[in-house]
Parts: C-alpha cells; structure tokens; sequence
C-alpha cells in the first residue's frame, strides 16, 4: 500500500471534474476548481489500461516515484531474493535492477521493503532460531548504497512470533510509519531505532496501513482512521462510508487499497469498484476508473501501491493472479465513456474464475459492459429451487439474461423447451477444443450448452487396493479389503456422515440413474444406496469413538455443507492424516491434483496412485461452467463474443483455478509442461513436531496418464443440485438403517415427481 507525491500537479485532474456524468456539485466552486477549464460532458473520454512488463517475479512489495520522476520497484523472486528495479525516464523500461545486499538477505526472511521517493530503503527480516523462537532485524539502505542495521528497541517483540512487521510505509516528509502484528502503528526514527508512541489507539485489530502525502491511514477490520498534524482522527463521513464499505467486503482478505495524495492534498485511492478521487473538505467521493473495466475488477488483484504522474496518469503495482503486475492508466480522450453493449450474465453460484473473466473480457472489449447476476448469494435463504423459479419467470417475461451458466439446472428442461440457441459455429471458429467434452451435449447436430471446464470422479489409495477398483461394486468390495488389512485404520471411506460420504461419489454415478423423460431410475438408485450404506458400516468404529463430535457434526450440517459445493479429492493428505484410506472424489483441475499429492513421498512412499473413477456409468466426467445463449437474448453477438473469449487459450491458461481447461493448446501444454503450486500443509510428526509439506506436481507419467483418461471422456454426470439434495436427503435415515436403499430410492423418485409436477 503505497501513496507518495509528485512535485507536479496532476494535469488528469482538469477532465476527472468534469468527464464523468453524475459526478457534478451542486456548491460553488472552489478556487482550485476555478483554475481548471470547463469542459463540456461528452460520450468520449476516459482512462485506459495498459501493462508495463516487469521483471520476472513472484509477488511485489512497493513501489514509488523517485523525486526525479522515476518509478522504483521492490519484487521478490521465486527464489526468495528480493530484487529493487529502478526505470528510466519513459518508465517503459528497467536500467537498474539490484539485490539486496547480502546481508541483509543472510539475516533472515524479508517481511517488508519500503521504498521512499529521496531513494532510501528500509527492510526488516525474520530470522529463524529454531524451537519456534525467531529474532526480527531492522535496516536502513541510504541513497548511495550503503547500509546499517537499525538498533531493536521496542521492547514487546513476541520471540515465538514470525512475524514482526506485516506493514510499513513512508510518509512523503520521509517520516516511516510501521505496523506491529496487528495491534499497533508507531513511527520510527531512523537514526537511532526508537518507536514513537501507538498513533492506532482508534483501531483495536488493524489489517493494513499506509501512507498518503504527510497523513498515515489506518484500516482495521471494519473501520477506519487516519493520523494527520499529529493527531489520530476518524476519517471525513464520506471516505469513511465508502472505505469502510469496501473493508467489509473484503474481510477475511487483504483489503484492496492503495492511496495516494497529489502535491494539492488531492487523495486518490483504490477499492475493488475502481480508483477514486477526493478533495480535502468535499462532500463526495468521484470516480476516475471504473473497476470492472480495469483490472481493479479482477477478483484476483491485490493492489499494492499506486502513484501519479505529472502528465495526468497512474501506475498501480499489484499482484494479479499471483503474478506481479503494473497497470498504467492513461486518459484517452477518444474512449468511449460508456460501453457501447450490454451483457448480462447469470449464474447460480459465485464463482471466481466468472468473475476473472469478466474482467479480462471487459480490459479487451471496453465497448461491452458486463453484468453478472448471482442467484445464490447466501445472504437471502432461498433454495437452488426457488432462484431457479424466479429466473425462470424472468426469461418468460422476456427480461433474462443473455447468457447462462447452467451449473445445478436442469439442462434438459432447457434444451426440451428450445430456450437455449444453436452455439456450434463458435467452436467452428475458435481454438480446437477437447471435442468429448465440449460436445457432450450435442443434439442432431445442434450444440446449445457446452462445458467450458470439467473435472474427473477418481480414487487416491494404495496400488494393490485401487487396482482392483473399476466400477461400484468393486469399489465396496476393495473397501472392505482395506478395512480388513487395516483394522487400526481409523477411517477407511471418511464416513463421518452420510451425506458428506454419498456426496464424493454422487458425480461419478449419478448419470446411470436417469431416464430418458427425466425421472429417477429405481433399480440404479436402489444399487446407490446400498453401496453408500455398505461403506458407511465400514467406519462405524470411528463414530462410536467420537459420538459428541458426531453429533455435533449432525446437528450443524445443514448450515455449512450443500451437497455438491465441494467434493474434490483430498488425496496424500486424507491417508497418512487417517482422514480415510481411500480417498475419493473429484480431480478439480492440475493445481488441486497438485495439492493431492503433497506429502505423498515424505509420509507414503511410492506404493499409492490415483485412478479415475466410473462408477455406475463408464467414462464419465463432471462438467463445469455450461454455458448457453437464450434465444431471449437482447445480445447474442456479445453473449457469443464472450463465450469465444472463455474458451480461447489466453483465458483457459490464466483464470481457472478449478476445473481443466476445454482448450486443447491449453490442455496439452499442461500435459507437456512442469508446473508449480504455492500450496503448502503442516502436519505433526509422532515426535509432536510442525513439519510442513508442500504440493507435489504430477510427473510427466502422470500426465500422459490424465491425457489417456480424457481421450475416454463420454458421459456427463448430472448437474441437477435440486435432485442432488432429494437424493441426499434419504441418504441418513438409510445409512443408518431406518429405511431400506429401495425405500430410499422410492421416497428420492417420489419427491423429484413431486417436484416435477409443480
């Protein structure tokens, strides 16, 4: 979080009062306002991104403008070596780039690099004593290179703490305010060491500080201050509302906020909607950028610090997608102000990668605006049943969306009743694609709904036990060979409840159950029940064992668990944590199998592998994202134009974080390539020791193996939420023996009739 000053005057500031419609006052202009020339609202105009590249990195820590006019950049490297990158004078390229002097780099990790506009640098490093005790050092690098370690003098440092410092910024009067842990924001001389007094006495748990022009701004979890003339102050009712808003939209994450002040005491900031204007004694906030055209909309951006320049524009480093990014926005006098099209889109659920693309596509096609409409918010009580009745309605009123992610509908409903428009010449023009995946709902040559991400039902276990698994009888019956041979194996299946253990093998059966005039198959579902009762029995040790946590487990399920919501493998980790010995459920993608597999080698040794799984139905995959066009649509131009985009290879490369791509560049470069993942576990050696663990890739063997599993790919599992929770809705009272699996099944097809009938 980063807010420095420029000597000049933002020029941007003569059009950002008077560009934006709506964002007129209605008091008289002050004499700064007075300076500016009046212009005259117009359809065109407004600020643009643009990508300066950057030093390969793997995350940012600051960056500032030099008084000079120079950008300096603060990275971290995969390596861990914090690297400085000062530019030239265009800020187009990178004349310096240094390291850290090796010192300072030996003593310990680097947990903050503040960069001040005269050129110095401050840093503080963790060192690792071991036995859980570590040691925090200070350092002060001036503008000629040379450096000092700072004397530690706060007196209240947590040696068993690893963390000292989460945050510290310079104030534009070369003032450094710092962070410690999340309770206190002091200054710190840099001559002798000393911490000032606790200027964060109206923040009780602080999750980020910076500085803007002389003023330090305080956030805390959901409120705000700001210490100003040396006194620590709320913030003006209007940025108050708005900031503290945005905090608490995104509690439980770093908060998307950067500031910065102009030579005029102009305060610019940043929120998830866009960057934002105020001047000192205003009344209203104004918007420069809006922030679903920018890459301020990304759900993935972390903004870290943002500066001005003399020439009217901005740069804001942030980390997009986990990868260091430094956006340059321009004011472009003959952009269109406001999107050309309209776009909206619904889907049942939130879902991040959506929500990426969106703003990938909106960066790229600025003369679309995109709306996204979400059914589930969590925040209404209403049921997949009753979102989907009420949009339903809609699309009979002529008022639905344009496209629709088809994720827990029931797509043949939709596909019956012709709702869905014939979408086959756009996988004709586009990237090839994975053709068993993206076709899989092909009709006389028509495709009005396609996956545009899948997943596969597999089973992670012992060789000798899952070598014998091809469907699901032989499932249960290698289940119980594994409870035979490991009687002191606390869970063999994860049974702890039936809905939670039915649920991983829903996807890799539920296809079998279905007839073709949409109703429930008895005797397939009847063979479903009785398999899930036959496993649950195999963990009932485990639940006699732990009857209060069970019962607890059982009295709360309904209010954190939906069935369907989660089910992907939990892989290594399951086996030697005895979460289960076999562990079973979806493969969401190669950064999940990755995560699966951590720990494999160090706990397990070579004799586990993971199959995929088909359980009452051969061949079957699990799509994800299933998009179509309504024929309602007021857009199918632009509703085609962004499912192109969500199939092209750059979106499929960049923005799934679940799911395997459909491209088939994307996919097979997957197949090809080593990968990585920043994922990490801790577990307890039987020593009691912390020991973490990191994700292991698939090798190559691994992956020509997945290629073989999707070339088989045939069948889609279904979809339907609302018939996944009739099913598991019997799931308990079978399990546990107070109804029979045909009674079960009876009582699933009954409700679905029901249903139906409505």
């Amino acid at each position: 979080m980063k807010i420095k000053r420029i000597v000049s005057m933002l020029m941007a500031l003569t059009m950002l009062m008077c560009c934006f419609a709506g964002c007129g006052k209605d008091k008289e202009k002050t004499d700064k306002e007075v300076l500016m020339p009046s212009v005259t609202p117009q359809a065109t105009g407004r600020y643009v991104e643009k990508t300066i590249s950057l030093p390969e990195a793997a995350y940012s820590k600051d960056m500032v403008m030099l008084s000079d006019g120079r950008l300096r950049i603060a990275l971290v490297q995969k390596n861990g070596n914090v690297i400085i990158c000062t530019s030239g004078m265009d800020k187009m390229t990178w004349e310096e780039t240094n390291p850290l002097p090796s010192e300072i780099s030996a003593s310990g990790s680097v947990e903050v690099v503040s960069l001040a506009s005269d050129g110095r640098v401050f840093c503080s490093t963790v060192e690792d004593l071991k036995d859980n005790t570590y040691q925090s050092h200070l350092w002060l690098m001036e503008q000629d290179g040379t450096y000092r370690e700072l004397p530690m003098t706060y007196q209240d440092v947590l040696p068993e703490r690893g963390y000292f410092l989460p945050f510290a910024d310079f104030t534009e009067d070369g003032r450094l305010f710092a962070q410690i842990y999340k309770s206190e924001v002091r200054e710190i001389d840099l001559t002798t060491g000393q911490f000032g007094d606790n200027i964060s006495e109206l923040e009780s748990t602080l999750c980020r500080i910076g500085c803007a022009g002389k003023s330090t701004y305080m956030l805390g979890i959901l409120s705000t201050s700001y210490h100003h003339d040396g006194e620590t102050t709320h913030l003006p009712d209007v940025l108050k509302t708005q900031i503290e808003a945005s905090l608490e939209a995104d509690q439980g994450n770093t908060p998307k906020m950067t500031f910065w002040e102009n030579q005029d005491g102009y305060l610019f900031f940043t929120t998830r909607e866009g960057l934002y204007s105020f001047i000192p004694g205003g009344s209203m906030t104004e918007e420069l950028i809006n922030g679903s055209r920018t890459s301020l909309g990304d759900p993935t951006c972390v903004p870290i610090s943002l500066t001005g320049s003399s020439n009217g524009s901005f740069y804001l480093l942030c980390d997009l997608n986990h990868t260091p990014t430094l956006c340059h926005f321009t004011y472009d006098t003959e952009a269109p102000a406001v999107a050309e099209k309209e776009l909206n889109i619904y889907s049942l659920y939130a879902d991040e990668d959506l929500n990426k693309m969106i703003s990938l596509f909106q960066k790229s096609h600025p003369d679309i605006s995109v709306e996204l409409e979400v059914g589930l918010t969590g925040e209404d009580g209403i049921t997949e049943a009753d979102a989907i009745r009420t949009l339903n309605t809609e699309i009979l009123a002529g008022k639905g969306p344009d496209l629709i992610c088809l994720d827990g509908f029931d797509l043949n409903t939709y596909l019956e009743k012709g709702l869905l428009a014939d979408i086959s010449s756009i996988l004709a023009n586009d990237d090839p694609l994975l053709e068993q995946i993206t076709h899989c709902y092909e009709e006389n040559g028509k495709i009005c709904a396609l996956p545009t991400t899948f997943t596969i039902p597999a089973v992670y276990g012992a060789k000798h036990i899952v070598s014998n698994i091809h469907d699901l009888p032989s499932l249960v019956v290698a289940a119980k060979q594994a409870r035979q041979e490991n009687p002191e194996m606390s869970r063999i299946v994860n049974a702890m409840h039936p809905v939670m253990l039915a649920d991983i093998y829903y996807d890799s059966c539920s296809a079998a159950w279905m007839n073709t005039d949409g109703t429930l198959n008895k005797e397939t579902l009847t063979e479903f029940y009785e398999a899930m009762w036959e496993l649950y029995a195999l963990d009932e040790d485990f639940r006699l064992q732990n009857q209060d946590w069970v019962a607890e487990l059982e009295a709360d399920l309904d209010s954190y668990y939906v069935p369907g919501e989660y089910t992907g493998i939990g892989g290594a980790p399951n086996v030697f944590g005895e979460v289960a010995y076999l562990s079973s459920g979806t493969l969401d993608g190669m950064n999940h199998w990755s995560n699966a597999l951590a720990g494999e080698k160090e706990f397990l040794g070579d004799g586990y592998t993971t199959i995929s799984f088909s359980g009452q139905v051969p061949n079957v995959f699990l799509p994800r994202r299933i998009m179509g066009i309504l024929t309602t649509s007021a857009h199918p131009q632009a509703a085609q134009t962004f499912l192109s985009f969500m199939l092209s290879d750059e979106v499929q490369s960049t923005t799934l974080s679940t799911g395997f791509p459909v491209n088939q560049i994307t996919f097979n470069r997957e197949i090809a390539e080593e990968g990585s993942s920043d994922y990490a576990f801790g577990a307890f050696d039987s020593d009691g020791n912390f020991i973490s663990y990191s994700a292991q890739w698939p090798n190559a063997a691994q992956r020509q193996q997945l290629k073989v599993w999707v070339i088989n790919l045939s069948t889609p599992a279904q979809t339907n939420r609302t018939i996944r929770k009739m099913v598991m809705a019997q799931m308990s009272d079978c399990c546990n023996g107070v109804i029979t699996p045909e009674q079960a099944a009876e009582a699933a097809i009954q409700s679905l009739n029901l249903y139906l009938s409505e």
